[in-house]
């Protein structure tokens, strides 16, 4: 009898600890897609292509997709935030041997990540897992 109960009560703890686990992992990823592209700022995008610098208050977007960095190099005003969108079918890896702050870390297709740029400078970037994806974000 008191093994039928013990069983009982470990079960119920598997189920409730993985309900937990699932739970938070599901409140991650959804926040990271919160942050998709306006059609605003897919013009920025192009825009910080052709080198025009963004007006205050935008925000630039980077896609990674299958090709790579699109745009490559981008250049925003001091205060700024870059969103990095992984569009690529697998995981990238967002990191920099210069600047610790944009050693954003891994994450997977269809999320992005987020950083503010608060002192200028020319910050170089790179994909771990495709070391040969490299960007820089010019900050004035």
């Amino acid at each position: 009898m008191n093994n039928k109960i013990l069983m009982v009560v470990i079960v119920i703890l598997i189920v409730a600890g993985g309900a937990l686990l699932l739970g938070s992992q599901f409140g991650k990823d959804s926040k990271q897609k919160q942050a998709q592209p306006s059609s605003q700022q897919s013009q920025n995008q192009e825009d910080a292509a052709q080198g025009t610098p963004l007006a205050p208050g935008e925000i630039q977007t980077i896609t990674m997709d299958g090709s790579g960095l699109n745009p490559k190099s981008i250049t925003i005003p001091v205060g700024k935030r870059v969103i990095w969108i992984n569009k690529s079918g697998t995981d990238i890896d967002i990191a920099s041997d210069n600047f610790a702050p944009l050693n954003l870390g891994q994450f997977p297709d269809g999320s992005s990540v987020q950083l503010l740029f608060d002192k200028p400078g020319n910050y170089e970037y790179y994909n771990r897992l495709k070391t040969d994806q490299r960007g820089t974000v010019v900050v004035k």
